[in-house]
């Protein structure tokens, strides 16, 4: 009988292990987060966390400070870098730097001591689903 780790293994191979839709490319920028869930312990304090790479879809991360899954936050950003890289212009945003996104995944690099995390952009599309975490957004000093 075929074991479910072993049929994972081949369809690895034959597939590839990257599951994403985007392309993924190494970015190195320093970022502030704002997590905006209520009982988080990092909710209302703004973070720094560093991007370590980035697609049309997302970020990935890296934070001291744990994040929660499916949680919102703000990013500040630095957009004109972004522009050039993305399309920035179909990324739901609070202002021109900060914009709305959430933790997809996250998990504790043990050989570093430091937090990763997966970034979902939230695209303007999606407005009307997110508009009072927006208005909640617009109010963060």
């Amino acid at each position: 009988m075929i074991q479910t780790a072993e049929i994972r293994n081949v369809t690895r191979k034959i597939l590839g292990s990257e599951r994403r839709r985007h392309k993924r490319i190494p970015f190195s920028e320093l970022i502030k987060i704002y997590d905006l869930s209520k009982f988080s312990k990092t909710a209302g304090i703004f973070l720094t966390a560093k991007i370590k790479d980035l697609g049309k879809g997302g970020i990935k991360i890296t934070t001291l400070a744990p994040l929660e899954r499916n949680s919102q936050i703000i990013l500040q950003v630095n957009a004109n870098k972004l522009k050039k890289l993305i399309p920035y212009n179909a990324l739901l945003k609070i202002t021109d730097n900060r914009l709305l996104a959430e933790i997809a995944w996250r998990k504790l690099n043990l050989d570093t001591g430091i937090f990763e995390a997966g970034v979902r952009f939230i695209e303007e599309c999606e407005r009307n689903d997110y508009q009072y975490t927006v208005d909640c957004a617009g109010a963060v000093p």
